[in-house]
């Protein structure tokens, strides 16, 4: 893996070829122009608002799915829908190769970003995601940009540099060599190669620059279902169609035979419910799902017939496990409170705990997620996860079951808790089996425990799952 500057031969060609489209609309007026004398030149809303999120995720530290929800202070809300999808998609381009682009930037520049037009750096690195990564064409991803950056007081006197920058990249596009390990903060990159030795990170951080299909966890019948969605059948329950799927147009969604799930997502409650099957105590067992939302695992609990609390912190979250259990027409009990604030009684059979964490498992979708937290942070979050299971194990019954899960590559947040829950907690690890679950195989099922990365043949985001029994 290496850090050097662009050299070499590009792997795509990104040239103004036939297949290249200007993702623009018509103008608001005859003459270019809005009231304020500024240019209407079409396209340009939608990459106004791409910069101005960019901004908000590297500075202000906002997830993208939080600012797409909200949608106000960057003018996503205001778009038409052909325009959000644009301003989507450059973001997340933006997002996923980020640290390639950062440098390339930094290369052109003889000193710092201005300071004073924080919107500035936007409009650069996304009209640089325009050129080297998107179907573009070359003079909309330019002009585009210059316009984006006289739209702002502040930006606008750069105008030149914007140009300077885009059009040097242009001209030596084709020395440009990608670079997947350059995509994640030096903190991440570290430790991954600690973890995975210097190979299987760099496989795990290339498997990261691409999007990941669309996972749906079926009620019944997952073969006929793959049949008639066109889609691939992953394990037993899975299908997995094309990324950028329309959910709400697919057959099956009004009706609730499939729900939303990236295939390892699955596999906790499949590894709960395959032992609970064990003590035949399925349609009897008391589960609580821990951070429920958005419903996943909830929903697998509560299909298998067990009697499921879904238990969440965030209230506006579960407004969508609601409105998934009602489409899905599942029965579950519905709790906004936060895990530590439980009254210690041991009155569950099994407790699901998808703690929160990292989320590096979940790059492929969130490409936002490696920007957006600090090597603080992990062991922050480890230290919450310890006193998640600390308490979730107050609330078991003797000889109830507890699954751990986190979507997170890191150890820290996974195998490095086994011997704290053993030797601290007292839990017994029951080990899993690598023909328990259609996706569990030695490719993921080590030392009794479940670990996917991104970078395996299936598909499947990072997750680690381990299986443990109450004394």
């Amino acid at each position: 893996m290496s850090n050097s500057k662009p050299g070499g031969t590009a792997t795509k060609q990104h040239g103004s070829g036939p297949n290249k489209q200007n993702h623009s609309k018509p103008g608001h007026n005859k003459s270019g122009h809005n009231k304020s004398g500024q240019r209407n030149s079409p396209g340009l809303a939608p990459r106004k608002v791409a910069a101005h999120l960019l901004g908000q995720i590297i500075t202000g530290h906002k997830s993208l799915d939080a600012l797409l929800d909200d949608g106000k202070d960057s003018g996503y809300a205001r778009l038409a829908p052909q325009d959000k999808a644009l301003a989507r998609a450059i973001a997340s381009t933006t997002l996923r190769h980020f640290g390639e682009i950062q440098q390339l930037v930094n290369n052109r520049l003889t000193g710092r970003m201005p300071p004073s037009a924080p919107y500035l750096p936007g409009v650069i690195y996304t009209g640089v995601a325009q050129i080297l990564f998107m179907e573009v064409a070359d003079h909309a991803a330019v002009s585009l940009a210059v316009d984006a950056a006289a739209s702002d007081p502040k930006a606008r006197h750069f105008k030149p540099l914007v140009n300077g920058i885009l059009r040097g990249i242009l001209r030596e596009r084709d020395e440009f060599q990608p670079d997947a390990t350059l995509n994640a903060p030096g903190w991440l990159r570290d430790m991954l190669i600690d973890q995975y030795g210097a190979e299987k990170a760099g496989a795990i951080m290339q498997a990261n620059m691409q999007r990941a299909g669309l996972d749906l966890t079926i009620r019944e019948d997952a073969e006929g279902w793959a049949k008639r969605l066109d889609g691939q059948l992953i394990g037993d329950h899975t299908v997995r169609l094309a990324p950028g799927t329309k959910v709400l147009e697919l057959e099956g969604f009004k009706s609730g035979a499939w729900w939303v799930q990236d295939a390892a997502a699955s596999v906790p409650a499949e590894l709960l419910l395959q032992a609970l099957q064990r003590r035949a105590a399925v349609s009897r067992a008391n589960l609580l799902d821990a951070c429920a939302a958005p419903g996943g695992k909830t929903a697998q609990l509560a299909a298998a017939g067990a009697r499921v609390t879904a238990l969440d912190i965030s209230e506006p979250r579960l407004v969508r496990l609601r409105e998934n259990m009602h489409r899905l027409n599942l029965q579950v009990e519905i709790v906004a409170a936060d895990l530590l604030d439980m009254d210690e009684q041991p009155v569950f059979d099994g407790i699901l705990l998808d703690a929160p964490c990292s989320a590096t498992g979940t790059i492929r979708r969130h490409p936002d997620v490696p920007w957006l937290k600090t090597r603080k942070q992990i062991g922050e979050l480890a230290e919450l996860q310890r006193k998640m299971l600390a308490k979730a194990a107050k609330l078991l019954r003797p000889g109830g079951i507890l699954l751990y899960c986190s979507c997170s590559l890191l150890a820290e947040e996974g195998e490095s808790h086994l011997d704290f829950v053993q030797n601290e907690l007292g839990f017994q690890i029951d080990p899993i089996g690598p023909d328990e679950t259609a996706l569990c195989s030695p490719l993921t099922v080590a030392n009794g425990v479940f670990r996917s990365t991104p970078d395996m043949p299936t598909g499947l985001d990072g997750f680690f799952v381990t299986r443990l029994v109450h004394p």
